[in-house]
């Protein structure tokens, strides 16, 4: 432990009671990260043999709600927010599986894991997610969370399977524009677009309200003047 403040001995001794304690209870949590997503993995597994043995016509879905649905319970966690983390708990267990041994082991976190994941939903030769896990996992042990996060980004894309042209020209078709309801009256507006498309719509916006604050402000001032002048 290195530290710049000048402590006495006692507190040298308290601030490393309360670092490596707190670096255990991390460490422990991990672990335990690592316990759940196996059962989480394993409900996925289960679902789809529950689906295989009945030969379900809707690909699994019925399988997966039930089964979530018992887990959401029990977690006090919607069916929805289940499935998603047995999907992602799934992906773990099958696709990178050093990265679930590393969180096991406390080397990294789940959140590092799941930076892990998501950068490299667009690595999908097994080969090459190989090559992705083990690069990424050297940077994943000695970095944070955010700090990994732009380097697995760049790691997966060195790898990707398919081309950034590519898969923008797929990502486009999802384009789409909803207004979400909010309290007080507001609304939020979200718009999926190409990036180019997305910062001029904002610089456009940053625009208009300049004009709009500009107007108040001069409005204001005229009418400032005429009362003054009104007075006199």
């Amino acid at each position: 432990m290195t530290t710049n403040l000048a402590l006495t001995p006692v507190q040298l001794i308290e601030l490393d009671r309360v670092v490596s304690g707190l670096a255990k209870i991390r460490s422990l949590k991990s672990q335990l990260e690592a316990r759940e997503a196996a059962l989480l993995a394993a409900a996925s597994s289960l679902a789809c043999d529950v689906s295989d043995t009945g030969a379900h016509p809707d690909g699994g879905s019925m399988a997966h709600r039930m089964i979530a649905s018992d887990i959401g319970a029990a977690l006090r966690e919607s069916d929805r927010t289940v499935t998603t983390r047995m999907g992602r708990a799934f992906t773990l267990i099958t696709d990178y599986p050093h990265t679930h041994d590393a969180v096991a082991a406390g080397l990294i976190t789940g959140a590092h894991a799941g930076v892990i994941t998501d950068a490299g939903s667009i690595v999908t030769d097994p080969v090459n997610r190989e090559h992705y896990e083990a690069a990424v996992l050297e940077v994943a042990v000695v970095e944070t969370v955010g700090r990994l996060r732009p380097i697995a980004k760049e790691l997966a894309e060195r790898y990707a399977t398919e081309s950034l042209d590519d898969r923008h020209d797929r990502a486009r078709a999802c384009r789409s524009v909803r207004v979400i309801d909010l309290d007080d009256s507001m609304a939020e507006l979200r718009a999926l677009m190409p990036a180019p498309y997305a910062y001029g719509v904002m610089d456009r916006l940053k625009q208009m309200s300049h004009l709009v604050k500009e107007a108040e402000h001069t409005t204001h001032a005229d009418a400032v003047k005429a009362t003054r002048g009104a007075g006199a």
